[in-house]
């Protein structure tokens, strides 16, 4: 029988591996430098305060953040709320009369005076189409006392659309959105209500080659022109994303369901420009069909003004998570940053994918990241999660940041 030659030691070989335990510790050394750090800035209690907080913004003037969560709250409806880089929140409304809409699906817009724009999925108008639930609102609420609340329109179902997504604001006050449903052909709205609060539909979808069934908000170029997504229809029955300029609509991609991606969901994000006019954006699903139960989990994409279509990363469902939220961070440097499922990441421009954070869950830094990231002067991430922290029934979600 074989036996292995005993290692022999030398002073070469010893010195060598000196050598790769000194390199080995500053390596290490290097990443604990790099290394990413998550807190929780505030924990929902899933009481008053509201269960399920979506996206949130930052007041740069101030560093207070602020949301909505669609459930909780003391009517049960969701909450729009402001919270202290101390941890302090204060309920600014409570969804608790449905004529005034309740269950918001999406985050905040703010203008320059600082009021707060946004919108909610249910309530509002009873009548034919929304015998049950309502067909939903568009708010504008004071952040400061007395917490003024204002319906800027209340849906009906019919040609006005019904279960709006989130909303858009431009330098002139005028406020932009999609309905998911209703409008004239039943399947969704482009909508703008101007700065005098007058309301008109744009676009309405047909189901057809044009998209069907709306989601998200939309992004604006410096033309006026607006973009979006549909979850269904198209040719593939996938989806599109499409422009908007005047009322005239146009598909500028059309999503198989495949490698590219396709059936984006959720009222919440919006697509994002850079300043040539090239758009990027994440679906749900597709990209590598291989990968979560053979539809795919996600993919980043850039639409370049040209048309050309490139994925930037397929979400794999493993290590980077899977069904990335669709509202996304650019840098002018080109750096992406966003959340999945279960992490928040950073993309480089080489396509390279980081994960700055695993969200585990529990009390320590809550599960299921909602919506996009914000991020201050020094480079902090913000963001919140639907569930987990201290709160009630498995947590009520967080609001965290990460930084280094």
């Amino acid at each position: 029988m074989l036996k292995p030659e005993p290692v022999k030691s030398s002073s070469n070989s010893m010195a060598s591996l000196r050598g790769l335990f000194v390199l080995a510790c500053l390596l290490s050394a290097a990443l604990l430098a790099q290394a990413q750090h998550e807190s929780v800035i505030y924990n929902f209690t899933g009481g008053i305060d509201g269960a399920g907080p979506l996206s949130v913004i930052r007041d740069s003037s101030s560093s207070v953040f602020y949301g909505t969560t669609f459930v909780g709250g003391c009517g049960g409806e969701g909450v729009v709320f402001k919270a202290s880089p101390g941890g302090e929140a204060t309920v600014i409304h409570c969804f608790a009369d449905l004529w005034d809409g309740g269950v918001p699906l999406a985050g905040l817009v703010q203008d320059s005076a600082g009021a707060l724009y946004g919108t909610a999925t249910q309530g509002g108008s009873y009548d034919y189409y929304c015998p049950e639930y309502g067909c939903g609102v568009v708010f504008k609420v004071n952040p400061d006392p007395p917490f003024d609340y204002t319906i800027l329109h209340t849906f009906y179902g019919g040609s006005d659309g019904t279960a709006p997504n989130a909303i858009m604001i431009d330098g002139a006050g005028n406020l932009f959105g999609t309905t998911f449903a209703g409008g004239t052909h039943g399947w969704g709205n482009v909508f703008k209500i101007d700065s005098a609060r007058r309301f008109t539909v744009l676009y309405s979808f047909t189901g057809g080659a044009d998209g069907g069934g709306p989601v998200q908000g939309l992004a604006e170029d410096a033309e006026g022109n607006l973009y979006g997504l549909t979850e269904f229809a198209g040719t593939y029955n996938a989806g599109v994303i499409f422009k908007i300029s005047g009322t005239t609509e146009t598909v500028i991609h059309t999503f198989t369901g495949g490698s590219d991606g396709g059936f984006t969901r959720g009222s919440d994000g919006h697509p994002i420009l850079d300043s040539a006019g090239n758009l990027y954006g994440a679906t749900t699903v597709g990209g590598s069909l291989a990968d979560c139960g053979g539809i795919g989990c996600g993919v980043i994409y850039r639409l370049s003004t040209s048309g050309v279509y490139t994925v930037l990363h397929n979400f794999t469902g493993g290590s980077d998570g899977a069904e990335p939220n669709s509202s996304l961070l650019r840098t002018p440097a080109g750096v992406i940053y966003g959340t999945s499922q279960s992490v928040a990441y950073k993309l480089a421009p080489s396509g390279n994918l980081t994960v700055l954070h695993d969200f585990v869950g529990g009390t320590a830094d809550g599960i299921y990241p909602n919506g996009g990231l914000v991020m201050d002067s020094a480079g902090t991430l913000y963001g919140s999660t639907g569930s987990g922290g201290t709160g009630c029934c498995n947590g009520a979600g967080v609001i965290f940041k990460i930084y280094k």
